[in-house]
């Protein structure tokens, strides 16, 4: 991707104006004899970088301080290029920039090159970070006099981009995580369409543990297909990771899609970007308990008898301590349980649901001695208070002999018969 954007910016032509266009040119400099014009013509023909690098070793070799030390330099820079020999290019460049410190073609090369050593090098992210910095510090110093100013306003700020991403890259390398997250936002606020850049950034970024941020940069990777993207396998890459990482952050899914939506409109999330992660959701469920606990404590109760029955020794708790017992006990806080009604199969039997995390098969059924006149329907409030006779642990639920006066939300009883005196006889 990088060299794309070095050929891009080479393009203005900077790189004719030291190898297309003929060195004779060049007025102020001149051959020494003919022998350094023939050596200089055999060079411009030779098309084999291999070949090409032997002649301008020649060349070095008899003519080590022609006026063209400098064009030749960039030569060797450029045939180590085309090898695809980073370190190499490397070397030749700062050979350029020891004889013209201010030669963008060498700064832009060794800026390029430095990303592509492999494995990187001290040497190698030295070379690139200098290069990096004098590009960002001395730009304008840097214009080529034979480079138009309209085509240099439109090289500049990809000169910038060039540097600043390789900058992100070897702080990244250095574990200089907060400089190279500096570095890496510049592009992108430069540059949105940079698909390798976002996935560094969130590389960086979930070093610091900065996750909400870091996980949109990595849905940016992996959602963003315009010019710029990363190639689809790796796209494909970046997506797996984010699942993974989403979901070890988040807890799950949801809302994974929604970042993606957003990731696939801008390069950089937005200030006020939200993802809870599991451990905020769990103290949040805690608390939410803790507050749900406190204003009923009815179900505390409940929960505690429930969690008792159902642990080993359940049965003698029971039999000893709750067994025809009047709870929830009259003399406390409270003196009813509240539920929803689940069924009533016949009228002197009702299953009521107390805690609905019990499930839709309802916790405690109330029997009656005699039947009730009427019928509630499924989801009917009740409240009671009753002596519990017998449990089932699985699926758990209490069994209460109850009384109508212990029950709030029973049908009313029906009125009985209005008694008509007799007519009277005329």
């Amino acid at each position: 991707m990088l060299h794309r954007v070095v050929k891009g910016v080479l393009g203005i032509g900077l790189a004719a104006a030291f190898i297309a266009m003929p060195l004779l040119a060049q007025a102020q400099k001149k051959v020494k004899d003919q022998g350094e014009y023939d050596l200089y013509n055999a060079v411009v023909k030779e098309t084999d970088p291999n070949k090409q690098l032997q002649l301008l070793q020649t060349w070095k070799e008899k003519y080590p301080d022609s006026d063209y030390k400098e064009e030749r330099a960039d030569m060797v820079a450029e045939d180590y290029n085309k090898l695809g020999k980073p370190a190499e290019a490397i070397k030749a460049s700062q050979d350029v920039l020891a004889i013209n410190p201010k030669n963008l073609r060498a700064l832009v090369t060794i800026v390029n090159k430095a990303i592509q050593v492999n494995p990187p090098t001290p040497d190698s992210m030295s070379a690139g970070e200098q290069a990096a910095n004098s590009l960002l510090s001395n730009t304008d110093s840097l214009k080529p006099e034979n480079v138009k100013d309209a085509d240099w306003n439109t090289a500049k700020p990809q000169i910038e981009q060039i540097a600043q991403t390789t900058l992100g890259w070897i702080k990244m390398q250095q574990k200089q995580n907060d400089a190279s997250e500096a570095s890496f936002r510049k592009v992108l606020q430069a540059s949105p369409k940079n698909g390798q850049v976002a996935y560094w950034l969130g590389t960086v970024l979930y070093a610091q543990k900065k996750y909400v941020p870091g996980l949109f940069e990595f849905a940016r990777a992996a959602v963003y297909t315009g010019e710029g993207a990363l190639p689809d396998s790796v796209r494909q890459g970046a997506d797996q990771f984010l699942q993974k990482a989403y979901k070890g952050y988040h807890g799950s899914d949801e809302g994974l899609d929604a970042l993606k939506k957003l990731a696939a409109n801008a390069a950089l999330p937005p200030d006020d970007l939200k993802i809870d992660s599991v451990t905020v959701i769990a103290a949040g469920q805690q608390q939410a308990e803790e507050d749900f606990i406190k204003a009923h404590p009815d179900i505390k109760l409940w929960r505690v008898l429930r969690d008792a029955l159902k642990a080993d020794g359940g049965e003698a708790y029971f039999n000893a301590s709750v067994k025809d017992a009047l709870i929830p006990p009259q003399e406390g806080e409270f003196k009813q349980f509240k539920g929803k009604v689940v069924s009533m199969e016949n009228p002197k039997e009702i299953v009521v649901a107390v805690d609905d995390t019990d499930g839709p098969t309802g916790d405690s059924t109330l029997v009656f001695e005699a039947a009730i006149k009427g019928k509630l329907d499924p989801g009917a409030e009740i409240s009671f208070a009753g002596a519990p006779q017998s449990f089932t642990k699985d699926p758990y639920n209490l069994k209460f002999a109850v009384e109508r006066k212990n029950v709030t939300g029973l049908p009313a009883a029906p009125a009985p018969p209005v008694r008509r005196a007799p007519a009277k006889k005329k």
